[in-house]
Order: structure tokens, then C-alpha cells, then sequence
């Protein structure tokens, strides 16, 4: 099941007729991520552990494949998955990882096609490192980080899911991305 995951892979290159693998898809134990750059991301259940996933996918024609590497009970996993995909709706293949093949099939999650809503985010945050955030409706950000630094910015939605690539303008020397808020 580890290899389910590394298997979607995705992201045409949006040349000619390559078939897109973008999108949120999910399967019996797996739920992956892949973007619009070819990025994969992705979270497995395998018997009590959980195994997280992070790779590469290219798509020709409808045949996709990828190189994935990820983590199950602290082990280190590497993987290749190969299939075909019909954008928006299946990917089909089979992955190896740790000297093991199996095949999968996952679906097509339609809330990636729903545009981001930055009006359910607002509010005030805590992040990990102990520094506060608040998040208007706008998207506009403020707060002092554990260093007691302020740092003032907007993020913008974006359907591609590349939000985490925002850009932003700060009143400090430290980034803001790694302080995004973790929590409501």
C-alpha cells in the first residue's frame, strides 16, 4: 500500500497532448496532492503507520510516471510508480517501493477545482514557535513572530494551489513563510 501513493503521480507539462495528472486524488487508504508544476504530495495508512510521500511526476500522452521518497515508521522509503491517467477522474498504474509492486486506482477529489476561501481562514493564530498572527478576510496578515519581529504581508489564493508561494511584504528580516499560521 506504501507504493499507492507515490503512484498518482501527475502534472503534465502542458505540452502537446499530454494528459494532466493535477489535482487532489484518493484511494482506498491514500490521498495524494500533485500540482500543477509536477510536484507530488502525499499521506498513506499502512496496516497502524503512516507512511508521507514527496515526488516528481511527468505525464506523455496518458501514461504518467513518477520517483517518490517519503517516510514509513521512520524508515526511509524510495519508490516509482507508472500508470495512465484521464484527467479529472482516474489514475490507474501500479508502484514499487522496497522490492514490492501493487497496483492501485484512485479517483479524482473535485473540491481541488473550488477556489481558496480566505473568509473561513481569518482570524488570530499562535504558530509553533510561539508567535501571533492575525488574518483578515482580505488576506492581509500581521503579527510579531517568536523573535518579536513584526511581519506584515497579503496572501492571495490561488486555484493552482501554489498559495504557499505567496509572496509577501515584510517589516522584518526574518520570512514569513516558514510562520504561516498552524492553527485556528
Amino acid at each position: 500500500m506504501v507504493a499507492s501513493l507515490a503512484a498518482c503521480g501527475g502534472g503534465g507539462d502542458g505540452e502537446g497532448d499530454n494528459a494532466s495528472a493535477e489535482g487532489f486524488w484518493n484511494g482506498t487508504d491514500a490521498a495524494i496532492l500533485i500540482t500543477n508544476t509536477g510536484e507530488l504530495w502525499g499521506v498513506e495508512v499502512v496496516g497502524s503507520a503512516l507512511a508521507l510521500y514527496k515526488g516528481t511526476v511527468s505525464t506523455s500522452g496518458s501514461n504518467f510516471s513518477a520517483q517518490l521518497s517519503g517516510y514509513l515508521d521512520a524508515q526511509k522509503v524510495n519508490a516509482t510508480a507508472s500508470g495512465t491517467v484521464v484527467p479529472q477522474q482516474t489514475l490507474q498504474g501500479s508502484v514499487s517501493a522496497s522490492g514490492r509492486t501493487s497496483n492501485f486506482t484512485m479517483t479524482y477529489g473535485s473540491t481541488y477545482n473550488a477556489t481558496p476561501n480566505l473568509a473561513a481562514l481569518a482570524g488570530n493564530y499562535t504558530d509553533t514557535t510561539g508567535g501571533t498572527f492575525t488574518l483578515a478576510t482580505n488576506g492581509a496578515f500581521s503579527g510579531t513572530n517568536s523573535l518579536g519581529c513584526t511581519e506584515t504581508g497579503t496572501i492571495t489564493p490561488y486555484r493552482d494551489w501554489e498559495t504557499d508561494r505567496k509572496s509577501t511584504r515584510l517589516n522584518s528580516s526574518h520570512s514569513a513563510k516558514s510562520r504561516m499560521p498552524s492553527s485556528a
